[in-house]
Order: C-alpha cells, then sequence, then structure tokens
C-alpha cells in the first residue's frame, strides 16, 4: 500500500506533465484521499461482518459515509471563519494560500514583468527568500534577467517588488536598503491575487553591496 501511494503519486503528476516547482509539490494528497477513502471502505465491512453481517453491504457504507460526513462537515462549514481568523492573527502558513489558491499565478507575474521590464534600463527585480522557488522557475524559463548589469556604480534602476499581501517587508527593505515605511509606499502596477507587484517610484540607488549581486 505505501509504494501504491508513493509511487502512483509521482506516476500520476509525471503523466499530467507536472514536475517540481511549476506549483507547490504535493503529489502526494489525491493519492492519499483515495488511500483513505480505501480505507475506511475495508474498516466499514470488517465492522459489518464482526457485529452486523446481517446488514447488506450498501446500507453499512452509506451509514459509514453519515458518520464521516457528520465528523467532516463541522470543519469545512466554519473554515472560512476560521482562516480568517487565522489571518488576523499573523502570518497564515503558505498551504492556505499559494497551492489551493485558483488565483495562484507566479507564470503571469513572471509574463507581466516581461513585458514591463525595458531592457535598455537598469532594473532589479527583488522578492524574499521564502518566494524564491515560486518565482525563480519562471524567471529561468523567461527571456528575462533577475536583474541588468552592471548594478553598482549606476545613477540608479527600476526595482521591481514581488510579494504577497502579507510580506516579509523587512527582509525586501535590508536588501534594498529603503525604511520599510517607504518601501510600502511603493506604487504597486497589479495585484495577482496571491502577490502584487510593485515599483520604485523614481530609479533607486542600491546599497554599495546588494545581496542580489552575490
Amino acid at each position: 500500500m505505501c509504494l501504491v501511494v508513493v509511487g502512483g503519486a509521482f506516476v500520476l503528476t509525471g503523466i499530467q506533465g507536472i514536475s517540481p516547482f511549476v506549483r507547490n509539490y504535493s503529489p502526494l494528497l489525491p493519492i492519499l484521499a483515495i488511500g483513505a477513502g480505501w480505507s475506511l471502505a475495508e474498516l466499514v465491512e470488517a465492522v459489518r461482518r464482526r457485529w452486523v453481517e446481517w446488514l447488506p453491504a450498501a446500507v453499512s457504507g452509506v451509514a459509514g459515509m453519515l458518520i464521516v460526513l457528520a465528523v467532516l462537515a463541522p470543519n469545512v462549514v466554519t473554515y472560512p471563519r476560521r482562516l480568517a481568523e487565522v489571518c488576523r492573527r499573523g502570518r497564515p502558513q503558505d498551504g492556505y494560500f499559494n497551492y489551493y489558491a485558483a488565483n495562484y499565478r507566479p507564470s503571469a507575474v513572471v509574463e507581466a514583468l516581461s513585458e514591463w521590464v525595458r531592457h535598455d534600463e537598469s532594473y532589479l527585480i527583488v522578492y524574499a527568500q521564502e518566494d524564491h522557488w515560486n518565482l525563480a522557475y519562471y524567471l529561468n524559463h523567461a527571456p528575462l534577467e533577475h536583474y541588468s548589469a552592471p548594478l553598482r556604480g549606476s545613477a540608479g534602476v527600476v526595482v521591481y517588488v514581488v510579494a504577497p499581501q502579507v510580506a516579509h517587508w523587512d527582509e525586501l527593505a535590508a536588501e534594498l536598503g529603503v525604511p520599510e515605511d517607504e518601501l510600502r509606499r511603493w506604487p504597486m502596477l497589479r495585484n495577482f491575487g496571491y502577490y502584487r507587484v510593485y515599483r520604485s517610484p523614481k530609479p533607486h540607488r542600491l546599497p554599495s553591496h546588494p545581496e542580489s549581486e552575490q
């Protein structure tokens, strides 16, 4: 069973042409769901044979589904409220908003950046470390570099900041060498749902040793 769950997940995603980092890679989820359903059916049948063998299998199956529904329904119904509470308390886990969100589209962000960036100007694309794999995959497959050269010694570069709604503003501000409150005021070019893209209002002079060039 373990081999079926683990191997089947990767076979399924391979057939679909899905590889790691196109989205957050969670290939086990559908196979685990199928496995859980199969295990539940076996459990219900074992209970029927042990205590109520006289009961038709179809009836015991329906009863099992109703029990599962009664257990899970409260969590499903209250999910929007619980999610809102998690968001209000602080930064939620990524799983709440990217893999499961229909508007999680890092590819659309990179496509837009490819249209906006002028290759005759100095520019820099900045994002937090936790967003590296989400965005770098598409940037590496686009006709677009993370930054133009040379960055040091230039009068200034146009900075594009890619960040989710709840962003690591302190990390981004430290990388760019600007006060956090100033960075938060940079104009937003577009809201992509999960990610948002901001641009420096004027060419920005980078610190002497920006992390982006390491």
